[in-house]
């Protein structure tokens, strides 16, 4: 589980859930040392979405998420962009689908 919080990102991604998108469901990551007490929320994107993270405003790293990529997030830290359903299915187990 990572320790470190605190990370700078834009206000766009604080919460996953507020983007719009078509499906949202509940994870675990499969490594032990990286899972979270909180679990992971994922969903699937209905729009492009743009992002940065980085410690410092002048050292952020963008990154971008298409439309019917995943994106996972845990509590404190940075979503991830995960490409296609098989490659989130390889590195989380995915536990049930939530209600919209």
């Amino acid at each position: 589980m990572p320790l470190l919080t605190g990370l700078l990102y834009t206000t766009n991604v604080s919460d996953i859930l507020k983007l719009k998108h078509t499906n949202s469901y509940v994870a675990q990551h499969k490594t032990p040392h990286n899972r979270s007490l909180f679990g992971y929320s994922v969903i699937k994107l209905d729009q492009d979405v743009t992002y940065y993270v980085g410690w410092k405003e002048d050292s952020m790293t963008e990154y971008n998420a298409r439309k019917g990529e995943y994106l996972i997030q845990t509590p404190g830290q940075p979503p991830e962009v995960i490409k296609s359903w098989n490659e989130l299915r390889t590195k989380y187990k995915v536990f049930q689908k939530k209600k919209a």
